[in-house]
């Protein structure tokens, strides 16, 4: 039963994404690159200046997020949308985080 299980979600996995075209409103992997990359950076600094679970530490990241976003022109809906996307594409979204992790590695 379980490897039925593991069998069905493998299937799925490949099946969500077995098309090269993305939904509309998806952000293109260009652009989700420098935007995770200024995401990740204000979570490592916020964790450092705050406790992860204060209110302010919550506060100071919601503020953050939106003011990235504003700054790509990209609405917090969009952003859903895409993490959304690139979660069922899990070799799309490696290969975005590889180049995250290498522009996180310049700065």
């Amino acid at each position: 039963m379980k490897k039925i299980f593991i069998l069905l979600c493998s299937l799925l996995g490949l099946w969500s994404c077995s098309s090269d075209k993305k939904p509309e409103g998806v952000i293109p992997d260009d652009t989700m690159v420098p935007i995770l990359a200024e995401m990740h950076l204000a979570s490592a600094y916020f964790s450092v200046e705050y406790t992860d679970d204060s209110l302010a530490y919550s506060q100071a990241i919601n503020y953050t997020q939106k003011q990235v976003l504003d700054k790509h022109g990209i609405t917090f809906k969009q952003f859903e949308k895409s993490i959304a996307y690139y979660t069922d594409c899990p070799e799309k979204f490696k290969g975005i985080y590889e180049r995250v992790i290498q522009q996180l590695d310049k700065k």
